[in-house]
């Protein structure tokens, strides 16, 4: 996946493949993931990152099995020295990074919950927004099996509820008993477990199929600082497809402006 952080202003801040995930890994381990958001930020230079022998061990069943059961504050700051060879300043972040597994760990506001839910959530942006285009749900379950004989467009999109980074992209009737094999285990909520993000905890274990609005999109991430939104992310190829034009990027970049509570 190519992802471009630009500005408000549509100025490019940086672009590779990278991650920004606060304990994920990119495709450059250690880029992108301390892009400065103020001028008191911390130079990542000079970092030491992980040794072998490190990643060795953290990666050993047994480390990992107590890794599970740590509480919140302490599985993100070992996520965050695994992945970006630094621990955290919880009390005063300053990096990219550190607000963002700031607000992992302290964030309990009822609507950084339905975060997750991408039922809940959509309900949310259309009351907020009631010109907002949303693809329309087509089916919601727990038994991929229902939708036998259903009638469905000619390309739709199967996901779960409550997760990410699964997606099964179907053309035709829905052959039931492969999507029954291929969402074995998508009920399953390994997020928070593996990785301590509360939000996919609070989402109700369900699937979804939703009309397919074509390809390839982007996948534009708006990044808020201060209530006010300051930098968008542009994730690109995400299935293996072309990249939009360039131009796209700065293009519908918007001014920066006051979030709607």
């Amino acid at each position: 996946m190519a992802s471009t952080l630009v500005d408000a202003t549509g100025s490019t801040v940086f672009g590779s493949r990278f991650s920004l995930f606060a304990g994920g890994r990119g495709g450059r381990r250690g880029h992108g993931a301390d892009v400065p958001v103020g001028p008191t930020v911390r130079a990542a230079a000079g970092r030491r990152l992980p040794t072998k022998e490190e990643h060795v061990r953290t990666a050993h069943p047994a480390y990992r099995a107590v890794f599970r059961r740590l509480p919140d504050r302490p599985k993100r700051a070992l996520l965050c020295r695994e992945a970006h060879g630094l621990w955290p300043r919880d009390r005063r972040p300053r990096t990219f990074t550190e607000k963002i597994n700031w607000r992992v760990v302290n964030d309990r506001r009822t609507l950084i919950g339905q975060l997750g839910d991408k039922l809940r959530i959509r309900e949310y942006a259309t009351r907020v927004c009631p010109d907002l285009r949303v693809p329309r749900v087509l089916w919601s379950g727990t038994d991929v099996r229902e939708l036998a004989g259903m009638d469905v467009p000619e390309r739709w999109v199967l996901k779960p509820n409550h997760g990410t980074m699964r997606v099964q992209l179907g053309s035709g009737e829905p052959e039931v008993e492969q999507l029954f094999r291929i969402t074995d285990g998508w009920l399953d909520e390994p997020l928070y477990r593996a990785r301590g993000e509360r939000v996919y905890s609070q989402a109700r274990r369900l699937l979804l199929v939703e009309e397919f609005l074509g390809e390839p999109l982007a996948d534009y991430k708006l990044l808020v600082f201060g209530g006010r939104m300051r930098l968008v992310q542009v994730d690109t190829d995400r299935f293996g497809g072309p990249p939009p034009p360039t131009g796209v990027h700065a293009g519908l970049v918007t001014a920066a402006g006051r979030v709607v509570p």
